[in-house]
């Protein structure tokens, strides 16, 4: 509220009063009661006199006013001032310029002299503005329902704060039990002052960590809700409760705010709109909250009010403070009365005079008398006589302090003397000076004395006991001995820390300084050094006593020693067997029986990607999906069942670095000795590397054995294919010549028997020619071709060959790169492929070629067994025929082998495809399943984009022409050098044949025989044909050399030239062949 402040001069009181009339003063004062006011002005007529103040009223009604009120109370206060008409005036201008609602009025000095407000200059002083002021009187006008709303406000708070005074003060003297009707009522009351539905209180009990509704009123229609509000869980109030905490208050002016949460459903639950709950402070924190909830609208709580209720709050804070105090001195005066009666000590209380006031059953029951009979009992009666004078005087000496305890006997009702040790301090009872006598019954010291004495001597622990004001040894046992060396005479009496037995001073200063704060000490690690300077570690424990008048330690040694030493070497042991355990490349761990991880070295601690600390007491389940959390508890199990180590195999993936790898796992199940089971151990050893290295081994030996076969096959083959084609070439050789020497008038039939025979030979001749495939490369030129125009003719070339109920379906890759092929070869290889589909296919189905440009990864070639890696130009040819069964796949591509009928097929088809795809360097992948068809895929090498370099071939050394015609026939096949010499001898040439090629060589060396041309077979028995040349021509330079041959491994075509060879004929040969040699010779 804005104030104006204008200094006046203050008048003498005197004056005041006699202007103004007892009659107006009272009025006046009357007014300011009724109105809650602290000033009043002071009128007569429209004459302002002066402002009344509180002081001034009590002067002027001092004698009215009944002694001990409040109002009386105020007289310390007061002021009181007249004021001229004409300051009035000045003082409202100020007002009314500065736009304030008060007027402040002080004397020269600044004191406060009495205020004006708003109210007051409408009522008063509207005639007495000035011109200049008039203008203003709207704006007093308006702020005058402002000043009565105030007043209205501060009415509410003086009825607030009367009920305030009211609760305290009906609170200070009212008995616990009548509380909580007057808390209700006060609930009631305030709930109405502040215009609410519901008020409430709430405990907090931190103990059980509970709330409940102690207290609640409602306004008539308004559902109770203490009931639902019993013992509900802090945790629900948590914001509150923190607020609360923080002496906050916890205001919601509208429910609709709230944010979804724990307090919006209260609110929710109780039909709430608005609510504030203030915090109940304890001396000891925050002991529960009063709330206040609108129910019918929505409330908004201006800072006074929230002013009035934390005051509200704080009353009921001091009557529960009241309640809980009131309750612990109940407990503790009932505490003290259970003490007092069942303590074994007797207690009495006496007066000064040595009276018995009270005290408690021990001493009646001890000592025979009734409660009766000892009040009021001079307690000297209850020492024997003979002890009178002296106990008096022992009493009253520690009366008054001068002696601690003293051992005075009693006597019981019956005469038995009772050996008691007496305490006596002055105090109050009840409010009245007592001395207070507490005395212990010491017929059992005795006998607990000596039971002591033998347990200490007789203790295999070392003991002792020593004086804490001078750390000297009173007292150590036969044990002490034997573990320090020392005997009883050399430690009695000695300073216990200058003996230098302790080896660690500085421990042994904490022990003492902990035992005189405690009182006693357990079990801690300390060294001892004995006699001979050895270190004994032990567990010392210790107490203070109070023996015959002074503290004294006991203490005693449980001996660790061997204890320690075994520990250190189980320590050492652990190191040991850790080090040993984390340099292992296998991964070992170690689970107890219900999975979960009690050990692990470094090496499993890269699987998982955690440390062991955080790996161990967790399980599988916490590391790895539940897929192989399952595996590998299943494997656990396994091994527990079967008692006895078990292996199986498992590939890991480590979290650390994402390395995969194959681990061979041995599980082994670890009982102790009464065979109960302790857990789990596994060791895990890599085997991915063995297992390819192992797989690799495998496929090499394959590799080996196909090697080796082919070589047997190719070697076999060789050796068929020469006799072979000495055969042919006697039949094919005589059947030319029988041609040749027919006459033309002949029988025709007998032409065309020829031809038959000439077409077998001819059929013969390509069987062997694919023979010898094995034996060595064919001797076709290949050549850079683009292999889709090559597959695209060789399809069509191929369609004669199979019927028009086979459909061919060509999908070859528009952009390949070239290969190095023969064409042949690439037909020869197409047809076979199709030609085996349509018979596995029965003459009808599907066939699909695919041609593409690919990439293979560590796929096994059908035909070497090695890994195939890279990109190659891939022929496919896929049928869907009945399949091949997995019995026959190792041997489809071996000469001769078929699982067609008798006379549909010789076995070389495929045995041709192996022998071209391996000589070019290429792979043959192979897949193919009963009832689900078969996919040949060959693979080529693809050729970058230079050109292909020409296979040089072998020129024959042009010769001269032959000036004789003497020609040596030599061949250890009688036959053929019969047709050889028929043939030559045809042409017209001197023509000698032998069958033995040492014959031969002698014959060419003798002086006299003279020969043009050296005709020979290769594979002869004594000597190869290539010697047999070689030594010729070293003696007849000018002799020309052919060779025939059925097969040979060392010569052909290419390297004829190197052997002395002019010309090279392979068999079986024709009459034209040799011609044709003979004749290139000759040029």
């Amino acid at each position: 509220m804005t104030q104006l402040t204008v200094s006046l001069k203050e008048l003498p009181l005197r004056k005041f009063l006699q202007v103004a009339p007892d009659t107006l003063l009272s009025e006046a004062a009357r007014q300011m009661d009724n109105d809650g006011l602290d000033t009043a002005l002071v009128m007569q007529g429209q004459n302002l006199l002066g402002i009344l103040g509180s002081r001034d009223r009590l002067r002027a009604f001092h004698q009215q006013t009944p002694p001990n009120t409040p109002v009386r109370e105020l007289m310390n206060s007061a002021h009181c001032s007249l004021k001229q008409n004409t300051f009035i005036t000045d003082a409202c201008s100020h007002l009314l310029q500065h736009a304030a609602s008060e007027l402040v009025i002080t004397n020269e000095l600044g004191m406060p002299l009495g205020l004006i407000g708003e109210s007051e200059l409408l009522q008063y002083i509207t005639p007495f503005l000035t011109n200049d002021t008039q203008a203003n009187k709207d704006w007093v006008l308006q702020h005058a329902s402002k000043r009565m709303e105030a007043d209205k406000q501060l009415h509410t708070l003086k009825r607030q704060t009367d009920l305030l005074s009211r609760f305290a003060a009906a609170l200070i003297n009212l008995p616990a039990d009548d509380i909580d009707p007057v808390v209700n009522h006060a609930l009631m009351e305030m709930g109405e002052l502040v215009q609410v539905d519901r008020a409430y209180i709430f405990h907090y009990d931190f103990d059980t960590d509970t709330a409940c509704n102690t207290h609640e009123w409602c306004a008539s229609g308004i559902s109770p809700q203490i009931h639902n509000l019993q013992v509900l869980p802090i945790q629900e109030l948590s914001d509150w409760v923190c607020k609360h905490k923080r002496s906050e208050n916890v205001v919601v002016d509208d429910f609709n705010l709230l944010p979804p949460g724990m307090m919006r459903e209260v609110m929710e639950q109780q039909d709430i709109k608005s609510m504030v709950c203030l915090p109940i402070l304890g001396n000891e924190g925050c002991i529960g909250f009063l709330g206040f909830d609108s129910v019918r609208s929505k409330r908004q709580y201006a800072p006074e009010d929230l002013e009035v209720l934390e005051l509200f709050a704080r009353t009921l804070a001091n009557y529960r403070e009241r309640l809980i105090a009131e309750q612990k001195l109940a407990n503790n005066e009932a505490n003290f009365h259970a003490f007092f009666d069942q303590t074994q000590d007797l207690l009495f209380v006496l007066s000064q005079q040595g009276d018995i006031v009270q005290c408690n059953t021990q001493a009646t029951q001890r000592l025979g008398f009734s409660m009766e009979e000892l009040y009021g009992k001079p307690v000297l009666q209850l020492h024997p006589d003979e002890n009178h004078t002296e106990a008096a005087q022992i009493v009253a000496d520690m009366a008054k302090g001068k002696t601690d305890c003293h051992a005075i006997p009693m006597q019981t009702r019956f005469g038995q003397q009772v050996p008691m040790e007496t305490r006596v301090v002055a105090g109050q009872w009840n409010g009245i000076p007592a001395l207070f006598m507490v005395c212990r019954d010491l017929s059992d010291i005795t006998s607990s004395e000596e039971k002591f004495s033998k347990a200490f001597h007789l203790s295999p622990m070392p003991m002792a006991i020593s004086d804490v004001q001078n750390g000297t040894f009173l007292e150590v046992n036969e044990a002490f001995f034997h573990v320090t060396g020392y005997d009883t005479h050399e430690v009695v009496g000695k300073n216990v820390a200058a003996m230098n037995l302790f080896g660690d001073l500085k421990l042994w200063g904490h022990i003492i300084e902990q035992l005189q704060q405690q009182g006693q000490v357990n079990n801690i690690e300390f060294p001892l050094r004995t006699k001979q300077g050895d270190i004994v570690y032990g567990l010392l424990s210790a107490a203070l006593l109070e023996l015959q008048g002074r503290q004294v330690m006991i203490s005693q040694l449980l001996d660790i020693t061997a204890r320690k030493t075994a520990e250190e070497a189980l320590v050492n042991e652990r190191l040991l067997l850790r080090t040993l355990i984390n340099s292992q490349l296998n991964l070992v761990w170690l689970k107890d029986p219900e999975g979960a991880y009690l050990a692990c070295n470094s090496r499993f601690e890269s699987l998982y990607g955690h440390t062991e600390s955080e790996i161990l007491g967790r399980t599988d389940i916490e590391f790895v999906n539940q897929e192989w959390a399952e595996f590998f508890r299943k494997n656990d199990h396994l091994a527990i069942k079967a008692g006895k180590p078990r292996i199986n195999e498992e590939t890991l993936t480590f979290a650390s670095n994402g390395y995969q790898g194959l681990f061979e796992t041995t599980k082994t199940p670890i009982f102790n000795g009464q065979q109960k089971l302790l857990g789990v151990l596994g060791v895990a050893r890599e085997i991915t590397h063995a297992r390819h290295a192992e797989q690799e081994r495998r496929r090499m030996e394959r590799e080996l054995h196909q090697s080796r076969k082919m070589e047997a096959l190719g070697q076999l083959t060789g050796g068929v294919a020469h006799e072979f084609n000495n055969m042919l070439a006697i039949i094919l050789g005589y059947k030319d010549l029988l041609q040749a020497k027919l006459d033309p008038s002949t029988d025709s039939s007998i032409n065309i028997w020829l031809d038959h025979i000439d077409v077998a030979g001819v059929r013969a001749k390509e069987l062997v020619r694919q023979l010898l495939s094995f034996s060595r490369p064919n001797e076709k030129q290949p050549k850079r071709i683009n292999l889709e125009i090559g597959v695209r003719k060789a399809i069509a070339l191929s369609q004669s060959s199979l019927p028009s109920s086979i459909e061919i379906d060509y999908r070859p890759d528009p952009e390949l790169p070239d290969v190095q092929l023969d064409i042949g070869e690439l037909q020869q290889m197409l047809t076979n492929v199709l030609v085996n589909a349509r018979d596995a296919m029965d003459g009808k189905g599907r066939i699909e070629v695919t041609l593409q440009h690919t990439r293979h990864t560590e796929q096994e070639c059908q035909l070497c067994h090695t890994l195939i890696e890279g990109y190659w130009v891939e022929l496919c040819i896929a049928d869907d025929g009945p399949g091949i069964f997995p019995e026959q796949l190792s041997r489809i591509f071996e000469p001769f082998y078929t699982t067609k009928a008798v006379g549909k097929g010789t076995g070389l088809g495929l045995s041709l495809v192996h022998s071209i795809m391996e000589h070019n360097g290429g792979h043959i992948l192979l897949d193919s399943r009963p009832g689900e068809g078969t996919r040949f895929c060959l693979l080529f090498r693809p050729l970058d984009d230079e050109a292909l370099k020409s296979i040089p071939m072998h020129t024959p050394v042009e010769t001269p022409s032959l000036k004789a015609g003497r020609v040596l026939v030599v061949d250890d096949e009688p036959a053929l050098t019969e047709f050889l010499k028929e043939t030559l001898e045809l042409q017209g040439l001197q023509v000698i044949a032998l069958n033995d090629s040492r014959e031969a060589l002698d014959l060419l060396l003798e002086p006299e025989q003279q020969f043009d041309l050296l005709i020979t077979d290769q594979t002869m028995p004594g000597m190869l044909g290539t010697e047999l040349a070689t030594q010729a021509k070293n003696h007849l330079g000018d002799l020309k050399v052919i060779l025939c041959t059925g097969h040979s491994e060392q010569i052909n075509a290419d390297n004829a030239a190197e052997f002395g060879i002019d010309s090279f004929l392979k068999k079986p040969i024709g009459i034209q062949d040799i011609v044709i040699a003979i004749d290139n010779l000759s040029k």
